[in-house]
């Protein structure tokens, strides 16, 4: 440090030594101000003195005295000039008020050696090595002091200075001056101390009665802080001063006194910081409990650690410099809370300082206490006075949400949170449900009404806890999301942060909870806890009588509502009247648009919906029914559901298509009707799941958990009515089965009538030469088989005898073989014919008839003349033979068939395809085992045994015996060359039994024959049956009185015969009334 240069020259000292020795008058003045010094008892004193002698031995503007601290690492002024030329620098408060570290300055010097000396600011300044007080100094016109330190009992005590606004005032002549003068001002210096800290002590302790006096009648919050302010203030420095409280558990802490003079009070979190729970283990509130005394905090040091605390960083930035801690225990040195003393410089808190803290605490630890006593009886008295108004306030209650919102707002007068619920206990199903809640927070989230009100586990974490505890629980959301659960996601997502909980008991017996959900963790605290065990006597009354009158009255209204819906119900004899019965009854309780009723298959893994009744714009949509009554997979997030669920349940459409997008397009097209909700539950009949209801709204939370059990009741009846009306269905549709087997029956009858009288059996196959041969043994190894079987050959040969005879050595020979001419019927009725026709699928069609086809089911059909059949029906005909099913004219649906083909014709089949006229994929179908019929001409060796068959069969027609043929006559029939074959063989034997007179047919008439070259009309109009002439004679008739029987013009009247007669004869022809119109054409 730059000193005088005399500091250094022995000479000039020891010359200043001599001329001071040496001079009278400065001797007698030094002399006089010693006397004067060891009178002074008082700081003003003391300066006035040096100020008025000192001034005239050497200059100086102003002096002050320091003292450092005990530790000699700090200083702080001790005596301060008026008059000093400082006094005006904007930081003179500072510079006196605050504690500096002893440092580069003559503070330093002065403590380390005792000595004069002289400091040059200037030098220092121009140098660069100024400190922030000397700069303070410089700034304000000091170029140089003179410094001394003051010893007592060789230790420094002191420093005295000098200060000049003129560099080189001070020589070292002048230092034995000052070391003597110095050496009586530290006697005066100690002298001082010692009145002002006896003085002191007094002060404090009349000042700690005083504070003693004035704690003793503190009983509230106030009153501690006005005696802090006015009382504490008194004894030692500080800005203001913050209380805080520790929890009941000592792991957390949260202001309990908050100073209205805070710097802090400005900054923007200081409301959300001072109004919440803090953890004591932050680095700063640990320590002070942890210390037997107070702790000095260094607030800028702290406020920089990573980790700080938020109120530490908010006081740093208010411009709080220091604090110190001080444990506020109780007289079982039980920790009640920590008192702040916050300083906006640094220094403010010495060893006097911090004795008094150390002595307060104490003091205050005791009004906290009575405080908190004081507190505690207030707030029984008030908690009695709330309990017996709100005892009497909600026992006269019946309404739930007026008893749950009464009783939030009074607990709310006391407590902090923000929702509350009370629950209601399933002991032996070991659930529980919400059964009444006033929750404006959590129902703001968009999973409210899904999550809320579902029925959850006992054992859950919470409900348990509350259950099993003699008194009111705290639990920590983040604590219960651990242990799983959507319900305490959903709390947590929702804001929720803590919870208290007590059970509810009536008689003796736990029904339920009540819950109370906080926003901000350690929201309740012990007397918190209390006060909601002893509410909860209270409550549980009147919630258990409320929940008793409320069963009785909901039982009686179900009864009424069950009863008067049976009887409805047990009216309805359809799908559309109970659909009707259903929305009229049930919209009393429940509001909906559309009501659907539907079945599950029996595997249960579809559904289709059985009737439905729905709003006018969605039953106009083009695409309704066809999207309404389609069966879907039951997998569709809710028939899957309800069909696994006991109880009724409710679904968001928004939320399934959120979660299963584009997978349901059913959900899709309600959700784009406007359905937001639905409401269901299956239909169990005689412990089979059959079915389901559901119910549809357009709007969100349409439905109310506590009305939905009795659509439980509602699905019971309505499954009795369902199954009733499935089995109405299936008794309608077996009768309607046994008509068409009454109908098929009868069908058999007649054809089986018509068949009989065709006169035809297996035995009228004869033939014994090798052409017939071959076909018999053809015959016998197609019989057995299921192949389809094309009978070719001329006509007369005998076709459909091969066909019944392949039919009777079949396994389906007890069963039909039905016969479809194919050339008889006009191509109109052919498809009619072989697959039937629905009522009113064409003009005449005024009854369902069942085709060939259904008719020869698990039996054969033989298609005769199958070449003339239209190429349109060919196309029909392939099908039903290959799928095996057909579809009645003007049906809707397929039926499956069992049928054999066995098919005819006399016409070449390969030349017909070839030409276009037969499809070449039916013949080969068709054409699977062929069998030729040989004509009668190339078995002339079988004639004779014809003609022996044909003559004993019509002559014991014709009721004569013993008719024989001439051997003239058998020599006419083996010569002549049957055009016509067997059946041309036939009818000329049985015209020639007719005509004989005598036992012997000596000669057949054969000149009526047709030759070979007349053409094959004139030969098949020749050589038709009887039975074919009287069918055709029969059908003009019809034909031309259209179709009418009885009567005056009728068919009878004008064929001469009874009508009962030919109706007999009609159906033996095998005549159908589709063939009234029709006559076959020559």
């Amino acid at each position: 440090m730059p000193r005088s240069k005399s500091v250094t020259s022995k000479d000039r000292s020891s010359t200043a030594v001599k001329s001071w020795e040496q001079d009278p008058a400065l001797q007698q003045l030094l002399l006089s101000l010693t006397m004067d010094i060891a009178r002074v008892t008082a700081k003003s004193e003391l300066m006035h003195l040096m100020k008025e002698r000192l001034s005239s031995i050497f200059p100086f503007t102003h002096c002050t005295i320091s003292v450092p601290s005990q530790d000699k690492r700090f200083y702080k002024a001790f005596m301060l000039d008026t008059s000093s030329i400082i006094k005006g620098h904007e930081q003179y408060q500072e510079l006196v008020t605050s504690e500096w570290p002893v440092g580069e300055d003559w503070i330093a010097d002065a403590i380390a050696t005792g000595e004069p000396f002289v400091c040059s600011l200037k030098e220092m300044n121009e140098k660069g090595q100024l400190t922030a007080n000397m700069l303070i100094i410089y700034e304000a016109g000091v170029q140089e002091t003179l410094n001394c330190g003051l010893l007592s009992e060789n230790e420094i005590i002191g420093v005295l200075s000098f200060f000049s606004k003129t560099s080189g005032d001070y020589s070292s002549a002048i230092f034995p001056v000052v070391r003597l003068v110095a050496s009586h001002i530290s006697l005066a210096v100690v002298n001082i101390m010692s009145r002002e800290e006896i003085e002191q002590r007094m002060r404090e302790r009349e000042a700690m009665l005083t504070l003693s006096d004035a704690i003793s009648r503190v009983k509230d919050r106030s009153g501690l802080l006005d005696i802090i302010n006015t009382e504490l203030k008194q004894l030692f420095r500080f800005t203001y001063s913050l209380v805080v409280r520790f929890s009941d558990d000592g792991l957390s802490c949260a202001a309990f006194l908050l100073d209205p003079q805070s710097t802090s009070r400005s900054d923007p979190n200081y409301n959300e910081i001072t109004s919440r729970w803090h953890t004591v283990r932050d680095g700063i509130i640990d320590k002070v409990l942890a210390a037997d005394a107070p702790v000095l905090i260094d607030t800028e040091k702290e406020a920089s650690r990573a980790d700080a605390p938020e109120y530490t960083v908010m006081q740093f930035r208010a411009g709080v410099k220091e604090c110190v801690g001080v444990a506020l225990r109780d007289g079982s040195q039980q920790a009640l809370g920590i008192i702040l003393f916050c300083a906006d410089g640094k220094g403010w808190f010495g060893e006097n300082a911090m004795n008094l803290i150390r002595a307060v605490s104490y003091q205050l630890a005791t009004a906290m206490s009575n405080i908190f006593y004081h507190e505690y009886i207030q707030a029984r008295d008030s908690e009695n006075e709330m309990l017996l108004s709100i005892s009497h306030a909600i026992a006269s209650i019946s309404d739930r949400r007026i008893l749950i919102h009464r009783v939030k707002k009074t607990l709310q007068t006391r407590l902090k949170f923000a929702d509350i619920a009370i629950v209601q206990y399933n002991l032996p199903k070991g659930t529980y449900k919400t059964i009444l809640e006033d929750c404006e927070t959590t129902n703001q989230h968009q999973d409210f009404e899904t999550i809320a009100f579902r029925e959850y586990p006992l054992q859950d974490g919470l409900h348990n806890v509350v259950m099993e505890a003699e008194g009111a629980v705290l639990l920590s959301v983040a604590q219960l999301q651990q242990r799983g659960g959507i319900h305490f996601d959903f709390l947590a997502d929702a804001g929720i942060a803590e919870i208290a909980g007590v059970r509810l008991i009536h008689n003796n017996e736990i029904f339920g909870g009540m819950v109370l959900l906080a926003e901000k963790a350690h929201s309740f605290s012990a007397s918190d806890l209390r006060l909601i065990e002893r509410f909860s006597y209270h409550l549980s009354g009147s919630v258990a009588n409320m929940l008793a009158s409320e069963a009785i009255q909901q039982r009686e209204k179900e009864k009424e509502i069950l009863l008067s819906l049976s009887a409805d119900i047990a009216r309805t004899r359809g799908t559309e009247a109970l659909i009707a019965v259903m929305r009229q009854r049930l919209r009393s309780i429940f509001h909906f648009n559309d009501i659907t009723v539907g079945l599950f298959n029996a595997e249960k893994t579809a559904f289709r919906v059985m009737v439905a009744h729905v709003g006018d714009g969605r039953a106009m949509h083009p695409a309704f029914k066809e999207i309404a009554f389609a069966e879907y997979p039951i997998a569709d997030g809710i028939h899957d559901i309800l069909l696994h669920s006991d109880k009724p349940e409710l679904f968001f459409i928004e939320n399934l298509l959120m979660k299963n997008p584009g997978k349901h397009p059913g959900i899709q097209f309600i959700f784009d009707q406007g359905i937001k909700e639905i409401a269901g539950v299956k239909l169990v009949n005689q412990n089979e799941d059959i079915g389901f209801i559901t119910m549809l709204s357009e709007e969100r939370n349409s439905f109310r958990q506590k009305d939905l059990h009795l659509l439980k009741g509602v699905s019971d009846q309505v499954a009795v009515a369902v199954a009733n009306i499935l089995a109405d269905e299936k008794i309608a549709q077996q009768l309607m089965e046994i008509n068409g087997y009454k109908e098929k029956l009868e069908e058999e009858k007649l054809y089986l009538q018509q068949e009989i009288s065709s006169a035809y059996t297996y035995t009228d196959i004869i033939g014994a030469g090798p052409e017939m041969q071959r076909v018999f043994h053809m015959l016998s190894q197609v019989s057995f088989a299921q192949s389809t079987v094309l009978i070719l050959g001329e006509t007369g040969t005998g076709k459909e005898l091969i066909a019944r005879a392949i039919h009777n050595s079949s396994p389906r020979k007890h069963k039909l073989m039905v016969k479809v001419n194919c050339a008889a019927l006009p191509a109109s009725l052919i498809e009619s014919e072989l697959f039937g026709h629905e009522r009113g699928s064409f003009t005449g069609a005024v009854e369902r008839r069942i085709g060939k086809f259904e008719l020869a089911n698990h039996g054969t059909l033989f298609l005769d003349e199958i070449g003339e059949m239209p190429l349109d029906l060919q196309v029909k005909l392939l099908r039903a033979i290959q799928e095996k099913e057909i579809e009645r004219v003007g049906g809707k649906s397929t039926i499956k068939t069992d049928v054999r083909i066995i098919a005819a014709t006399n016409r070449n089949l390969q030349k017909e395809v070839a030409e276009g006229r037969f499809r070449s994929d039916l013949f080969y179908r068709l054409n699977v085992f062929p069998i030729v019929l040989p004509p009668l001409r190339d078995r002339k060796e079988d004639i004779p045994l014809l003609a022996a068959h044909f003559m004993e069969r019509f002559a014991r027609s014709a009721g004569r015996k013993n008719i024989k043929l001439s051997s003239t006559a058998m020599k006419q029939l083996v010569a002549y060359n049957w055009p016509g074959n067997v059946r041309e063989l036939e009818h000329v034997l049985e015209r020639s039994v007719l005509l004989t007179q005598g036992s012997v047919i000596r000669e057949i008439n054969l000149s009526a024959q047709p030759r070979s070259d007349i053409k094959v009309k004139q030969e098949e109009d020749f050589t038709r049956t009887l039975e074919d002439v009287e069918r055709e004679y029969i059908l003009g008739v019809l034909g031309k009185c259209r179709g009418k029987i009885f009567g005056p013009g009728g068919a009878a009247e004008i064929l001469g015969m009874h009508v009962s007669t030919l109706n007999h004869r009609i159906r033996k022809l095998g005549i159908l009334k589709e063939q009234n119109y029709i006559v076959r054409k020559p």
